[in-house]
């Protein structure tokens, strides 16, 4: 069971910064709650892997391998799929999954609305080997889609968590599914966005005995908030040296914006692996 980030007790402060005061997280009142796991779990039982799915993972170079073990599913086209979830489950439950929103139609419609661009790729995110969380990601588009109301899950490999060793962060889920395609290591979480300085100081705490790489994009959003971190933690890892080691050996020159980028490079010059 891995541990849960995100539990401390608002305004607590994190034990693992560098000297001096530590950062403390904002006071806030949680006023979400976990979605009804028999909406999350039917959802995931009517979704499979389309050919177009299969089509889109291939080019972001995501293997079948790769498909199979993180359950990766996608959705074309939403009618049988919504159909049967609102026969099977009320409203009110549907609603909070965080998968479906009610909202007024002009044209009297029904109210009921799927939250997810179609189509889409899919990808569940487990907890003691039951969907609690699902991300969407738009095939042809630039849409990213979270359930809403619901808290958070990272995209988390499979490690243990009491041992010693590296442990990278990532943005998105498909840097993370990229970093497994060219190592096979799963010590990994995809936070579905850039982490601020108080998430990762939730995430040091939750796993002490790791060392924390930041893997986040080459941009601007990407460096300021490593910088912010590193100035904050002693414990705060940017993988420079990894990622240049990685593009020398395959002889790449041109700047790439993240792990999934230098995957399909790699890719493009014939390599199967790092």
């Amino acid at each position: 069971t891995m541990p849960t980030i995100g539990s401390r007790p608002p305004g607590a402060p994190f034990g693992n910064a560098a000297a001096g005061d530590a950062p403390t997280r904002p006071e806030r009142v949680a006023t979400y709650a976990a979605a009804p796991p028999e909406v999350l779990s039917a959802f995931l039982g009517l979704l499979t892997l389309t050919d177009r799915g299969k089509e889109y993972l291939a080019g972001r170079c995501i293997g079948e391998a790769t498909a199979r073990r993180f359950n990766l599913r996608s959705l074309d086209t939403p009618g049988a799929v919504i159909g049967e979830m609102k026969d099977r489950f009320p409203g009110d439950a549907l609603c909070a999954s965080g998968l479906f929103t009610r909202k007024q139609r002009k044209n009297g419609g029904d109210p009921l609305q799927f939250l997810f661009t179609v189509p889409s790729i899919i990808i569940p995110v487990f907890e003691n080997g039951a969907p609690v969380y699902f991300l969407g990601r738009e095939i042809g588009g630039p849409g990213k889609m979270k359930p809403h109301g619901i808290p958070q899950h990272p995209l988390t490999g499979d490690f243990n968590p009491d041992e010693e060793g590296d442990l990278f962060l990532f943005e998105g889920a498909f840097d993370a599914l990229s970093y497994f395609e060219l190592t096979g290591k799963e010590n990994f979480l995809a936070l579905h966005g850039v982490p601020s300085v108080h998430r990762f100081g939730e995430i040091v705490e939750v796993y002490p005995r790791r060392r924390v790489i930041l893997a986040l994009d080459n941009d601007e959003t990407g460096h300021r908030m490593a910088a912010a971190i590193q100035a904050a933690f002693t414990r705060a890892g940017a993988p420079v040296e990894w990622w240049g080691d990685l593009k020398v050996r395959h002889g790449i020159t041109a700047p790439m914006k993240d792990l999934n980028e230098i995957l399909c490079a790699i890719r493009e010059r014939g390599f199967c692996a790092a």
